[in-house]
Order: structure tokens, then C-alpha cells, then sequence
């Protein structure tokens, strides 16, 4: 994986915004495909609960630009990781916001556990849409709070790298990793406790 570098970050993202269709289409190579060819942690395959319901690796595309553009989500990077991790969380967002707004019957097992550590415990109180905004709105804080912390929390939890992986990118150990993503696990747990996203 590449290091990040935020000068040409901030160019992609400029060619992003004014819509510029080669940027694009490499969010869809190394965002939108890596998700759908990607499983969740009980081994659900992405492509699979999409073409379960109606989406192909098109459609997806689709809903991830309508939300970046269309709905002017694109503004929230905050350039401290590659956009193309960033935009990850949004494709699988959005795939499972897509199955609960049309009520698919997903199991939390399958679903719910692909964004849990621990496959006993619900991210969940129930399927709706305003839970995935209490995630968001908490992720923003820790992003804001300290980047680097929400950087190894999103690489860990919902690109599911390993430790090993995500020291090699950031040049730290994989012990130091560990500790960041467990107090900011810790952390994005107490504020979804606060906005009532979070089984307790």
C-alpha cells in the first residue's frame, strides 16, 4: 500500500470535486470494487448482499457518488488518509443503509458483525437509518479529535487490515497500532452509547 501524501491527496480531491470522470472512475477501481470483491467478518461476501438486493458493482458506484456529490458528503474529508480508504467506509455504508431502508431481511449476524469486533455484540439497537447517521456523526468527532486514532480505527475496523498491515503504512508498531485502535474502539463505543446507536 501506498504511503499517504497529503499534496497529491488534496489534488485527487480537488479532480474529485470538480467531477472529473478519471478520478472517478479510480474510486471505483480502489474503493468501490475492493468492498464488493471483500467480505464481512463472518465471511459474507459483499458482491453477494448487493446482488442479493438488486445492486451490482454499478449501482453501488452510483449511490457512493450521488452521496459524495449529489448530497455534498465529499466535504467532510479532511485530508489525513488516502481518500480512497476513506471513501470505503461509505461504499460499505451505504450497501447496508440500502438493505435496511428497503427492510431486507439481513440477519445482524450477517450484516451488523461486518462493523462489530465481537460477533456477541449488536452495533445496532435496530436497522435504521438514523443509527448508521449516529455512526457517522461520532466517526466525524473522532476524526476531528484525533486523526490518527479514527485513521487506525477505520483501517482496522472497517477495511479490516491487519496490525501488521497498518504499521507498515503509518511506520509505527503493530503493539502501538493495537493500543490506538482499542482506545479509539473504546471511544467510538462511548459516544454511540451518548447517541443511542449502541446496544447496551
Amino acid at each position: 500500500m501506498e504511503t499517504f501524501d497529503k499534496e497529491t491527496e488534496m489534488a485527487f480531491f480537488q479532480r474529485l470535486k470538480a467531477e472529473d470522470k478519471e478520478a472517478w472512475s479510480v474510486i471505483f477501481k480502489r474503493s468501490v470494487a475492493p468492498v464488493l470483491a471483500g467480505k464481512t467478518k463472518n465471511g459474507v461476501s459483499y458482491r453477494q448482499i448487493a446482488k442479493d438486493r438488486d445492486l451490482n458493482d454499478v449501482t453501488v458506484y452510483g449511490m457512493l457518488y450521488d452521496y459524495m456529490i449529489g448530497k455534498g458528503k465529499l466535504s467532510n474529508y479532511g485530508f489525513r488518509s488516502p481518500v480512497v480508504f476513506w471513501m470505503r467506509f461509505y461504499v460499505k455504508m451505504l450497501i447496508l443503509e440500502h438493505c435496511k431502508r428497503n427492510d431486507s431481511p439481513v440477519s445482524s449476524e450477517k450484516v451488523d458483525s461486518a462493523v462489530s469486533e465481537n460477533s456477541n455484540e449488536e452495533l445496532f439497537t435496530d436497522g435504521s437509518r438514523e443509527n448508521w447517521q449516529s455512526v457517522e456523526t461520532c466517526f466525524s468527532k473522532l476524526w476531528k479529535e484525533n486523526p490518527m486514532s479514527a485513521y487506525v480505527y477505520l483501517l482496522r475496523r472497517y477495511d479490516m487490515l491487519r496490525s501488521k498491515e497498518i504499521s507498515a503504512m503509518l511506520d509505527i508498531t503493530p503493539q502501538n497500532v493495537d493500543t490506538i485502535f482499542h482506545r479509539a474502539d473504546e471511544n467510538m463505543r462511548q459516544m454511540l452509547r451518548r447517541e443511542g446507536g449502541m446496544a447496551v
